[in-house]
């Protein structure tokens, strides 16, 4: 992530368009299972607590995730980001993975240990 920002701004006026065009893998969901299957324990917790806090409140043995049909428009990206985590705002419009929809609130948790595997 680094290297955008050491880049001279006549680069960054060329690459980036393309960047925000191909966004669309930045989705919310992308990104979660990235940080989930990551081997950076950091990353998995990160991933862990950003979906708890999409889930909300529950039962950590019977909550699962949403898996309803939602829309999905590509995300805004930040330049200046310096990891995954921060590439895109967590603020609205964000949505757990469908792979873990059906994982219990316990179970997602778990992955802080081992690793998701896709």
């Amino acid at each position: 992530m680094d290297c955008l920002k050491s880049q001279r701004t006549e680069v960054l006026d060329l690459v980036m368009p393309t960047g925000r065009r191909s966004a669309w893998y930045a989705h919310s969901e992308a990104i979660l299972q990235t940080l989930l299957c990551s081997e950076d324990q950091k990353e998995s917790i990160e991933g862990v607590e950003r979906i708890l806090a999409i889930r909300g409140e529950g039962d950590p043995d019977t909550q699962l995730g949403d898996s309803s049909v939602r829309t999905r428009r590509t995300p805004d990206i930040n330049c200046d980001a310096s990891s995954i985590g921060d590439l895109i705002s967590w603020s609205d419009g964000v949505s757990e993975p469908p792979f873990t929809c059906l994982l219990s609130t316990s179970e997602v948790n778990n992955v802080i240990k081992t690793p998701m595997e896709v």
